[in-house]
């Protein structure tokens, strides 16, 4: 008898909100319901606030490492015609301009390469297309790690298999032969490795390499030494 009325008070209740619930309100009440927290998930006021967290943490990584300037030496190409390979580049800057090796080399902002043979006026560059080349990187804005093999079609690699990596995000350096975050390139395609154990990235570079002529070598960078 006490378990009848329990359930018929609940129903009358049930009962009254509908007859004196006004509709919006009974229909925002079902969306609260069924919403599984989407309003707060969503709420523009949270997120606000995480943002602002998020920029407080790159203020302060900021004020510890300090400024930096780049300086970069602005050298020319010398032509591959008509072999055109993508591994590597002749420019016009050597020891006379003060490259000693190493130096990163940039396509406007992006890494392409490193000064690998400096002679007295010219300097071999080697590049991110080279089969040596052998780099880690970071991808998008969760910063996944993965290794960067260089190649005629580079790819990112060894990248964990839950990773969420969308094509277009950009992949840049996380080696600590060059300053820390240059970028590279973007993500094209995603794939899995041949063993199954990794995802793949094939990557979309934005330029002709064949049809560069000019670069950007950063001169006032020291990697750390090797031990």
């Amino acid at each position: 008898m006490g378990r009848e009325r329990w359930l018929l008070g609940i129903l009358t209740l049930l009962l009254a909100a509908l007859i004196f619930l006004p509709l919006p309100s009974l229909l925002e009440f079902k969306k609260f319901l069924g919403s599984g927290g989407e309003e707060v998930i969503n709420n523009p006021i949270l997120e606000n606030v995480a943002l602002k967290s998020e920029l407080a943490k790159l203020e302060e990584i900021k004020r510890q490492l300090g400024e930096w300037s780049p300086k970069y030496l602005s050298a020319s190409v010398y032509s591959r015609y008509p072999f055109n390979l993508k591994n590597e580049f002749l420019v016009n800057a050597g020891l006379d301009q003060g490259l000693k090796g190493g130096e990163a080399v940039l396509i406007g902002k992006l890494l392409v390469g490193q000064v690998d043979k400096v002679f007295e006026n010219t300097a071999l560059v080697r590049t991110v297309f080279d089969e040596r080349w052998k780099e880690a990187v970071r991808i998008g804005g969760e910063g996944i790690d993965a290794l960067l093999e260089g190649g005629n079609t580079p790819k990112a690699t060894l990248i964990v298999k839950d990773a969420k990596i969308s094509e277009g995000d950009i992949v840049y350096n996380a080696s600590p032969e060059f300053p820390y975050s240059l970028p590279i390139a973007e993500v094209k395609e995603i794939g899995i490795s041949k063993d199954q154990i990794f995802k793949e990235a094939v990557l979309e570079f934005g330029y002709d390499l064949g049809r560069i002529s000019a670069v950007l070598i950063l001169k006032n960078y020291a990697p750390p030494p090797q031990e």
